[in-house]
């Protein structure tokens, strides 16, 4: 049996926490899981008898306290519940499981680039003799750790013995890199594996050339398809045609990384451009005959600056198993699908059937096989076993009856949505939004400035409380232009609102957006190509002790010992700036913004600890003296200076739209007397888990209630617009319960038991 081994010191204290694997249900991400809230502690059980080993210990309290808390994550295990981070095996922990795996199921083969990143992805390994197999959970987190980075541990291991790059790994590889010191001897540690928070990718000119000059100068002219270009734009690694792998040169994986960008939106176009079609080809002359027809521009333009945001609802397990079979019926004629072709579909929007012919798939069917590898592939495991209960990685239209025939699927939306954060997203230029919104402000707002909670409140929301009071839903253009501007921590924003003073206000006016093209800042025509914007999934905060001592500091040295709401410190978080309480707005120092970043992670965890220090309350109030009484009862350390990682989900399970319309109805009636919602409180519920309610007070609500806002607000506010115009037809932001009534009988809802 595994374990997982944790070790902490402190002085001369060393402490081993040493966990069994335990059993849970299979599938915690939906609702009908017996074991996915936490629920009370067994007297007796292990989490208590470890508590109680660790009060013993001679260590301070907040080490106590970490210790416990590492107990309480293992168990919760992977579910909702839990706050726990996906870690990865250490270099040398993954190494040794692969070499393992190699030696004892495959006989010694060697492992390609294409198979390490195929088990990564999709938890299956396509074997030489072209079967199928789904391989031990330790073998995909080791195959996640060998392609992160884009492969940069496979690329080190796999050239020990040859020294050069040819896509192949073998288990002499793993020996050598352990007698050059490239791997540790008995390294068995977790880590997350970190990255640039920012990055850039060439402008879809510059990428096409560079694609154009690969293809006529290394492959002699060679057409490339989706497939090797995902291929290089993953792992940095191309198949060609001959069969041979070769690893390609940085800039050549960062144009394919363009290309394949939003669903390989690049790809499709350029590709396209000769014969009009879409077969998942691309030729070097399509490159100039995108030039011709305007689809890409004569000057390789400049790095697209990357930041992430944004999320994809996806369709339900029942509505994707739907699509598919369809599709596989109507469309393939009864043709089984492979996990190599399911994958193939959810990444680029490109299928290559058993024929060899490549076809584009309709954009439904890519966000159904999207839904089928969330979550490391949950679903297509689960269906493709339906009928003969063993892993093969085939999927066959009878196994969507057989699914349904066991309770499966569901043939009504009684589960939780999938929520896929977006680690790429598309924005209009710094140039185009600055005029969309300079139009904004003039033709609806009367040349009205628009301060930085107002830019903060269309880019999350879609709507705009104006300084009349009233409430409006913005054009979707004008959503998208804001959050252009509030990108990297408002990073546009603060350059152009300060074009005409020179200083940080926090107000931005129609003579900036002409202040920003004099000095440069902007470009006169106001255009320029849309930018795509990218995020990694691991980032750096400062540790909880040294956030809060940056933000007592800040507290006591600029607000004169004032308060920080929750809403303060979240507006701090995303914005950068601060609404102080006499209504002025300033922007905070970076490292003030990294300390609340840090307070507000994790659905503001730190914040809520630390506000109730001293009074055990939540009100949403942070008081210096919090600060104090956090050192004193062991929650903070003294200790400064330090940072920790943090890992984002690019995956989410949040409540379906009916569970969650239903929820936010009955708190409505039952804890705030059937008052209306607006969309700023629904936004403040989804991102702090704190209510500002009409009468002043704030109060924290059940997370259950948290949740079902995240839904209401995911996609720009897709549900609560839908649902708050129910009744009126109109858009004022403001949500009833009169409202949910009515999406019943519309049928925009169903009745929810």
């Amino acid at each position: 049996m595994n374990h997982e081994v944790s070790t902490y010191s402190y002085r001369h204290t060393v402490v081993t926490i040493e966990r069994e694997p335990e059993a849970h249900c299979h599938d915690k991400r939906h609702h009908h899981c017996d074991d996915d809230d936490e629920g009370p502690r067994r007297p007796g059980s292990r989490h208590e008898r470890g508590s109680s080993a660790i009060d013993n210990l001679p260590i301070p309290n907040w080490l106590k306290r970490l210790l416990k808390e590492s107990l309480r994550e293992d168990n919760r295990g992977d579910g909702d519940g839990g706050g726990r981070k996906e870690r990865l095996p250490s270099a040398s922990s993954a190494g040794a499981t692969i070499k393992n795996f190699q030696n004892s199921a495959l006989g010694g083969e060697m492992l390609s680039a294409k198979q390490m990143d195929q088990m990564a992805r999709t938890g299956y390994l396509t074997k030489k003799d072209g079967s199928t197999v789904a391989v031990p959970d330790e073998v995909q987190s080791a195959a996640k750790r060998y392609m992160a980075n884009g492969g940069a541990l496979f690329k080190k291991i796999e050239s020990a013995v040859t020294g050069g790059h040819d896509g192949l790994l073998s288990t002499d590889d793993y020996r050598k890199a352990l007698k050059d010191g490239t791997l540790a001897r008995n390294d068995h540690s977790t880590e997350v594996v970190s990255s640039r928070h920012e990055y850039p990718l060439p402008s879809p000119d510059k990428a096409a050339k560079t694609i154009c000059d690969f293809q006529k100068d290394k492959l002699g002219g060679a057409n490339l398809s989706a497939e090797q270009m995902d291929q290089m734009a993953r792992t940095g690694y191309l198949t060609k045609k001959d069969g041979s792998t070769v690893a390609v040169p940085p800039e050549v994986q960062d144009a394919a990384k363009r290309f394949m960008a939003k669903d390989a939106k690049l790809f499709k176009s350029v590709e396209a451009a000769t014969t009009g079609k879409q077969d998942g080809i691309l030729a070097p002359g399509d490159y100039y005959q995108a030039y011709k027809d305007g689809k890409l521009s004569r000057h390789a333009g400049r790095d697209d600056c990357r930041v992430s945001r944004g999320a994809q609802l996806l369709p339900s397990s029942s509505s994707a198993a739907h699509t598919i079979r369809d599709f596989q019926r109507d469309k393939l004629g009864g043709e089984m699908l492979d996990s190599k072709q399911m994958d193939q579909m959810a990444r680029t929007g490109y299928l290559t059937k058993k024929d060899g012919s490549t076809i584009a798939v309709p954009a439904a069917v890519q966000d159904a096989a999207k839904r089928f590898m969330a979550h490391d592939g949950a679903l297509f495991k689960k269906v493709e076993s339906a009928t003969t209960g063993g892993h093969d990685g085939l999927l066959a239209t009878g196994d969507y009856q057989s699914a349904l025939d066991k309770g499966m699927l569901s043939s009504r939306r009684h589960e939780r949505d999938v929520v896929q954060r977006h680690g790429e997203y598309e924005m209009p230029s710094a140039s185009s939004a600055g005029r969309t919104i300079r139009d904004f402000q003039r033709d609806k707002l009367g040349g009205e400035m628009l301060s930085s909670a107002q830019m903060d409140q269309m880019a999350r929301t879609g709507y705009l409380t104006k300084k009349d009071g009233s409430t409006v839903a913005v054009p979707a253009e004008v959503q998208s232009a804001a959050q252009r501007f509030m990108a990297k921590g408002g990073e546009l924003f603060k350059k152009i609102e300060s074009a005409t003073t020179g200083s940080h206000d926090g107000l931005l006016a129609t003579g900036d957006y002409t202040e920003a093209v004099k000095d440069g800042t902007l470009s006169a025509d106001g255009g320029g190509d849309s930018e795509t914007f990218c995020r990694s999934n691991r980032y750096r905060l400062p540790t909880a002790s040294s956030a809060a001592h940056t933000v007592r500091d800040f507290q006591r040295d600029k607000l004169g010992g004032e308060m920080l709401s929750s809403e303060q410190m979240d507006q701090m978080a995303r914005t950068g700036y601060l609404t102080k309480k006499d209504g002025s707005t300033i922007a905070v120092p970076a490292e003030m913004q990294a300390a609340a970043q840090r307070f507000m992670a994790h659905d503001g965890a730190l914040f809520k600890q630390v506000e109730s220090a001293v009074t055990g309350k939540h009100d949403g109030l942070l008081a210096t003296g919090d600060y104090t009484q956090a050192l004193k009862d062991g929650t903070l350390s003294d200790e400064t200076g330090r940072t920790e990682p943090f890992t984002r989900e690019c995956e989410h399970d949040l409540p379906s739209g009916s569970s969650a319309a239903h929820t936010m109805r009955d708190f409505q009636k039952d804890k705030l007397g059937g008052a209306m919602l607006s969309e700023t409180q629904m936004d403040q519920m989804a991102r702090t888990g704190y209510l500002t309610k009409a009468d002043g007070s704030t109060v924290a609500v059940p997370p259950e209630v948290q949740e079902a806002a995240r839904r209401y607000m995911a996609n720009g506010a897709e549900l609560f617009k839908t649902v708050e115009a129910a009744v009126t037809g109109g858009h004022d932001g403001l949500l009833s319960t009169d409202d949910y009534t009515q999406a019943i009988k519309d049928g925009m809802l169903y009745e929810f038991a």
